[in-house]
């Protein structure tokens, strides 16, 4: 660790295995943030977030905040805010270990007029990052879908290492998807997912786990959904849904109490997602079958598509 005091003097150094603890003071709106967040107020959470920006002075943690804020705005559905935030944080620090929080589509999602004309004008602007999200976003679209893979393709040749890898699996996404993936391109899938840096697996981890839920696998689909959480929750919509979904696989294949576990632990640890309502749904339908049933039933998986 290493440490630079804002009174000046030279730079004080601690190597890893002497810290025992790390404590970082925050503003009170900060904190505050922090609790709302886990609860699953995204909009409070965001206004306190805001508050927090507004009072910091220090640059390390405004951009901690910047990738707070990328998070409540990709947890809201907010994706032109987000995509704002996050290149306001790149442009502090290139380099920033917050990549992990680039608002980046691994799922279908919708866009309103105001974040399709942000990715329209992005997909078509100077910057490589914008370029990415505004590819990824309107990748599924009808109108701008070509356009937007074309982005992407020449992304993974023009843009820096991590972004370039990034955009090489959001071309992933519709075989993923859409059922298109074999096993033996899975097989080289898995592979290059195991060569990204950890923080970076995440949305990948999803697209494995969509690609062998497509092929029935269901079991290798768990395996990958369940790892996402595992490496991190950066996306809490994405992170929650993948949960839920690992709950779905094992259902289909009999591992009810399993399936029941992990549909538990969405309905409590993340509040106010999409899949934790999902979550609370099939244990309300679990709770009404009876015991020692193996094999879910359709009140189990309501609304569930392989």
């Amino acid at each position: 660790m290493r440490l630079k005091p804002s009174s000046g003097g030279p730079e004080l150094i601690f190597p890893a295995d002497e810290v025992r603890e790390l404590e970082i003071p925050r503003k009170e709106p900060h904190e505050r943030a922090l609790v709302r967040f886990r609860e699953g107020e995204f909009a409070e959470a965001e206004r306190e977030f805001e508050q927090a920006l507004a009072v910091e002075d220090r640059a390390w943690m405004r951009r901690e905040l910047l990738a707070e804020l990328v998070r409540c705005g990709v947890a809201r559905r907010n994706w032109a805010g987000a995509g704002t935030r996050f290149l306001a944080l790149h442009k502090s620090d290139p380099g920033t270990h917050h990549a992990r929080v680039i608002p980046l589509a691994w799922r279908e999602i919708e866009l309103t007029a105001g974040g399709r004309s942000t990715a329209r004008q992005w997909l078509r602007g100077e910057g490589e990052i914008a370029r990415l999200m505004g590819a990824s976003w309107l990748l599924f679209d009808p109108e701008e879908g070509r356009e937007a893979a074309d982005a992407l393709r020449r992304l993974t040749q023009s843009a820096g290492g991590r972004w370039a890898e990034l955009a090489h699996w959001q071309l992933r996404r519709s075989d993923a998807l859409r059922g298109r993936a074999v096993p033996g391109e899975l097989a080289l899938w898995e592979k290059a997912a195991g060569q990204l840096p950890a923080d970076l697996q995440a949305g990948p981890a999803y697209l494995l786990g969509a690609a062998w839920r497509n092929l029935e696998e269901h079991s290798l689909a768990a395996a990958w959904w369940t790892r996402l959480t595992v490496l991190g929750r950066f996306d809490w919509q994405l992170a929650a849904g993948a949960t839920r979904e690992a709950g779905d696989a094992l259902a289909r294949i009999g591992q009810r109490g399993d399936a029941e576990l992990l549909w538990r632990e969405v309905a409590t640890e993340f509040a106010g997602t999409d899949g934790a309502a999902e979550a609370a749904r099939r244990l309300r339908g679990a709770s009404d079958k009876p015991a020692g049933s193996a094999r879910p039933n359709s009140s189990d998986l309501n609304g569930i598509t392989p």
